[in-house]
């Protein structure tokens, strides 16, 4: 997922069978640094995160649901997603 920078501090949840990750949009990790603003879900051999959650900062959460992996999506707070980029096949 990739984010603006108002999304800095949005929690994310993936959920891909019995597969759980948790990650946060964070920028800043240390003096003088940038973190990527994108959040990667590693998923192996699944092929789709059966359910994305997004906790804004604003307190509003959106869901994503059969998220095709393999892809760059872009999400907008209250409009899910807006963009996708699908990677080229290995």
């Amino acid at each position: 997922m990739s984010s603006a920078p108002g999304a800095q501090g949005s929690r994310l949840r993936c959920v891909a069978g019995s597969l759980q990750q948790i990650d946060e949009v964070r920028s800043g990790a240390s003096y003088a640094s940038q973190n990527d603003l994108c959040v990667h879900f590693g998923l192996g051999k699944v092929t789709k995160a059966d359910r994305i959650e997004i906790r804004w900062p604003s307190g509003q959460v959106d869901a994503l649901k059969n998220v095709e992996s393999n892809q760059c999506v872009y999400v907008e707070e209250g409009m899910g997603i807006v963009r996708k980029v699908s990677f080229p096949p290995k």
